[in-house]
């Protein structure tokens, strides 16, 4: 965690950012963008303040894993961001999605990245935002990886929504991870339905979340991408992200 530096945007959104000993190559570094779960976000209500930009790398390996030396090594070298939201990303998606896209130009404006390589990853409630933020700028991102996520009932009744047309107007290579056993936001109606929306999305639907012998909750299948565990075709999720560009 201590090789994350402490930020927060013009607007005041915070984040953590992981910066790598390389440069990347000749078009710069890659910048993997990670959205957390609803639990890390902040909590700014009845005179409360939680907002303490750790939670996004305390509550589990999602961004530290992508700090990884495997990791690392597998892109290049690559910036590693955690924005955090006040509260849940579900909760304002609309509102949430240009404080994260000002955090990313910030970054980039500030350090030596390639425009090409920019990725976004992220968990349930940041499944969800990283749908969202492919769908609010298509040309942004070199690869989606939306795990356990949430898209909202189909009649546009919930909170949060990603309608069937951003669904199919989807073209950014995008690789969706859950768990069959997940009874938080069910993989049938949230990620099969994405995925066979998506035209030529990748989906690694896992039975259950075992790792070292140990059986885990089953939504927590952030537990997979974050050991770079889903393989398609032989290759494994970071790698295919690191290869992917724009």
């Amino acid at each position: 965690m201590d090789a994350f530096s402490y930020h927060a945007s013009a607007s005041g959104m915070n984040y953590r950012l992981f910066s790598p000993r390389g440069g990347g190559g000749r078009h710069g570094a890659a910048l993997v963008v990670w959205l957390h779960g609803g639990g890390e976000g902040g909590l700014l209500v009845d005179g409360h303040d939680y907002y303490d930009n750790e939670a996004t790398l305390r509550a589990n390996r999602g961004a530290l894993g992508f700090a990884t030396p495997e990791a690392q090594r597998l892109f290049g070298g690559a910036y590693v961001l955690a924005p955090q939201a006040t509260s849940a990303w579900m909760d304002d998606g609309d509102g949430y999605a240009p404080q994260i896209l000002e955090a990313i130009e910030e970054v980039v404006a500030r350090h030596r990245i390639d425009r090409r390589r920019i990725h976004v990853v992220g968990c349930s409630n940041g499944g969800y935002m990283s749908l969202k933020m492919v769908a609010e700028h298509p040309d942004l991102f070199a690869t989606s990886v939306p795990i356990c996520c949430g898209i909202g009932p189909r009649d546009g009744s919930g909170r949060y929504f990603v309608s069937d047309d951003e669904l199919a107007a989807m073209t950014t290579p995008t690789w969706l991870v859950a768990s069959a056993d997940d009874t938080t936001l069910d993989p049938e109606d949230n990620t099969v339905y994405a995925h066979e929306r998506i035209d030529g999305s990748i989906l690694s639907l896992y039975d259950s979340v075992t790792r070292d012998g140990n059986t885990y909750p089953g939504h927590w299948s952030w537990i997979y991408v974050a050991r770079n565990d889903p393989r398609h075709r032989g290759r494994h999720v970071w790698e295919w992200m690191a290869r992917t560009r724009r």
